[in-house]
């Protein structure tokens, strides 16, 4: 059986659309309906039929995905490990998610460590998503990098890359002048903050963090764009919660302050996600440590 050839299956299963399906293969849509042809042929079975969504798979094709994915995943990690990893010889695509909190942190640096070390890895950065550990489960995503979140998930593996904590940003002449505020005179402010899936969406952490000291905080905006929030923060006096890590801050724009009070809350872990089958993935591990590397380095 020809690995590639059986690749194509498992990507039209998962993405059920023969377009996207070309994408991600970097493959053209009359290569792709060729070898499907070959396939069908092949187990005597039409495999997928057009629906107006998409392909819908048949009973033996799902029957095909759940009994032998996970063999010809570890099958296609034996034959690619079975020389030395270099990262200078990756040639290919790979998509990842972050948080759009911490996508500031992982800007041009990651970009430039990646060019450095593997200058043909090509990066598709994608926002977290409600759908995200979905994404990594069905090999969409190869990592995932968020604020530490609650998963019963035991397919998805989760590993702390750094420690965070929260600093507040303003613009430069806001009435708050001094550099460690208590939270008691902050909440006499409005807050705005980021929107992120999985951990975030229902309530912000500004909230928890003022309510576990029995505070109240108008958080008055909300957005899952940080240019929209930096723009709010130039233009009013709302306050922005913002990682510690930040490098970027335009001192004739803004300025920033701490909080008195140091509570859990306001020092989450940064963590990676990925399959669990991923476990002695080098690829994997590669990435994993290059994000360690620009979140802690000065």
């Amino acid at each position: 059986m020809d690995l590639n050839r059986l690749k194509i299956f498992f990507v039209l299963y998962q993405e059920k659309n023969m377009r996207r399906a070309a994408e991600r293969l970097h493959s053209s849509q009359p290569s792709l309906s060729q070898q499907l042809s070959k396939l069908r042929h092949q187990f005597n079975d039409e495999l997928f039929v057009k629906v107006p969504q998409g392909l819908e798979p048949t009973s033996f094709a799902d029957k095909l995905y759940q009994n032998s994915y996970e063999t010809f995943h570890q099958l296609e990690q034996s034959v690619t490990q079975t020389s030395d990893f270099n990262p200078q010889h990756i040639n290919q695509t790979i998509s990842l998610a972050v948080s759009p909190l911490l996508a500031p942190l992982l800007g041009h640096r990651f970009l430039k460590k990646i060019k450095e070390e593997a200058p043909n890895l090509t990066i598709h950065i994608h926002q977290w998503s409600q759908h995200t550990l979905e994404l990594i489960r069905s090999d969409q995503i190869q990592i995932g990098v968020h604020y530490q979140i609650t998963s019963q998930d035991k397919q998805i593996r989760e590993v702390s890359i750094a420690k965070d904590s929260f600093r507040c940003l303003i613009r430069k002449d806001h009435p708050i002048k001094a550099n460690v505020v208590s939270m008691a005179e902050a909440a006499k402010y409005p807050f705005t903050t980021i929107i992120s899936s999985d951990w975030n969406s229902k309530i912000s952490y500004a909230e928890q963090a003022f309510d576990a000291l029995g505070l109240e905080v108008d958080v008055r905006y909300r957005s899952e764009l940080p240019e929209g929030i930096l723009d709010v923060v130039q233009n009013t006096d709302m306050i922005f919660p913002c990682s510690m890590l930040y490098r970027f801050m335009d001192p004739d724009v803004y300025r920033s302050f701490t909080l008195e009070e140091k509570i859990p809350t306001l020092t989450p872990n940064i963590c990676s996600y990925y399959h669990y089958k991923n476990d002695k993935d080098t690829l994997t591990m590669w990435l994993i440590s290059l994000f360690k590397e620009v979140l802690t380095s000065p």
